[in-house]
This record gives C-alpha cells, structure tokens and sequence, in this order.
C-alpha cells in the first residue's frame, strides 16, 4: 500500500505514508487519514525520528524487575505521565538533561499526539486489547470515577459519537492513565518499537509491580515507571524509574511545579 499511497499523496512524508499503510487496512480510509495529516505530519516524522535512533536492549518482560527506586526527572504540573513516557522515549537512546521548558514542551507534546491518536482511532480496535477505543477511554476517565465525579460532569451515554463529544469537552483537565500509556505503546508499535511499560507502585517500602501495558506482550524495550499517590486523585503522580531497558545515570531527579489539573 506505500507506493500506492505515494502516488496519491505525494506531498505526504515517508513516515505518514507508512504509518497510514500500517494502520489501515482499506485504502479509502488510509488516504482520507493521511489528507487529513499531512498539516501535522511532523508529529509522525518526529516521533519516528526519535524510534529510529533507539538502541536499548530488547528484552523479555520478567527481565531487569527494579527492586529499588531510582528516580528521573519529574514535571508535578499534571503531565507527569506524558512526561515520563517522553523522556522514556529519549532515554532509550540517549542520556538527556535538557532545560526546564524543554521537559515541560516535551510532555506537552506527548500529551498531544496522544490525544490526537486516540481521537483520530475513537472507533477502531485496539490492535493490543481488541476494544474499541472509544469504549477504552470511556471505561478509564467515565465509567470508573466516582458516581459523584460522574454526576458532576454528565453522562458521556452509549454512543460512539456522544462519547466523543464529552470527551473532547472534558479531556483538558484529564490527567493520563492506562489508555493513554496504551495509546503510547501502540503509537510506537505502529513505527516498529515494540514497548512494555511496567507501572509500580511501593507497598510497605517495596517495590511491587502493579501492571504490564500492554499485557499481551512479553518481549520488548522495557519502560519502568513508579505510580505514586491515591490513583485518579491531585496526589497522583508518574515517575519514570532506573530499570528495564533504561539503565543510563541519573542526572537529576528534581520536579517541575506548574498548575495541577482538575481530574483523573
């Protein structure tokens, strides 16, 4: 499907039009969504850019388990978990530094593309769960808070389209959890980088881990972040810890303070 749809798009970079032949499996579909990006095709190229470097061991799921924590640098405005998927992202092939508004653009940007893809993918499969995403992000910021938090906001109803809509409505205050970490996986398993994100969290001053994502993998670049705090509350918070595939020296393990968002 590349050639083809170089040929009909040919102002489409490399990575878009690969991405598109990965994703979609109707040609129609795969040309709309590449018409519709070509505009923020840099996000492709710039996420692909940063895969293509990447050259971290692979390794099997059980393998590299942190027992300690060693923490990187942290942001504490509310994207901690996109932040610690980015630098992930960074530390997989290089070590990195980087000024306090580098780390704060940086999670601004994986919060985007995120975003974008799970809207882009509302009502496809997951190709890592088989659910439709509408029905993942649904289940992960509606149906699983609190009755009262539910009330507060409305109902987002059974739709595909309703959904959308109170998503698009309430998003900016989320913070990111479960289906946006799976987004993440599957952005990058769509660009060839297979990734296991491992979530910990410490129970009587152990390290135990709470969750794979996703879980149908047991081979790959292994992220390790620890989750601290009450989950889906302002004390939530992501870290990305020294483990798996990312074992370079810790320079800092300092946080960014910004405005908190409003809700999990």
């Amino acid at each position: 499907m590349d050639s083809a749809l170089s040929r009909v798009c040919p102002n489409a970079s490399d990575a878009l039009i690969r991405y598109a032949s990965q994703r979609f499996t109707d040609m129609e579909d795969a040309v709309v969504y590449v018409l519709d990006n070509q505009d923020k095709q840099e996000t492709h190229d710039q996420l692909g850019q940063h895969i293509k470097h990447i050259t971290s061991p692979l390794m099997a799921a059980h393998e590299n388990i942190p027992t300690s924590v060693v923490k990187y640098r942290s942001i504490t405005n509310g994207d901690c978990c996109a932040h610690s998927l980015g630098l992930a992202l960074k530390l997989l092939h290089e070590s990195y530094s980087g000024s306090d508004s580098d780390h704060i653009e940086m999670a601004t940007w994986i919060r985007n593309i995120i975003f974008d893809f799970q809207q882009h993918s509302w009502n496809n499969m997951s190709m890592l769960n088989n659910l439709p995403w509408h029905d993942i992000i649904t289940l992960t910021h509606h149906t699983s808070i609190p009755k009262e938090e539910r009330e507060m906001y409305g109902d987002w109803g059974t739709s595909a389209n309703s959904r959308l809509t109170a998503w698009l409505a309430e998003r900016s205050d989320f913070y990111l959890g479960e289906s946006e970490i799976l987004a993440f996986v599957e952005m990058c398993s769509l660009r060839g980088l297979e990734l296991i994100i491992r979530v910990h969290r410490k129970f009587n001053k152990k390290l135990q881990m709470v969750t794979k994502i996703p879980d149908s993998k047991s081979f790959g670049h292994i992220v390790d972040l620890l989750h601290s705090g009450a989950s889906d509350t302002v004390d939530a918070h992501y870290t990305l810890i020294k483990g798996g595939s990312i074992f370079q020296n810790v320079t800092t393990s300092s946080s960014l303070s910004e405005k908190k968002r409003k809700r999990g």
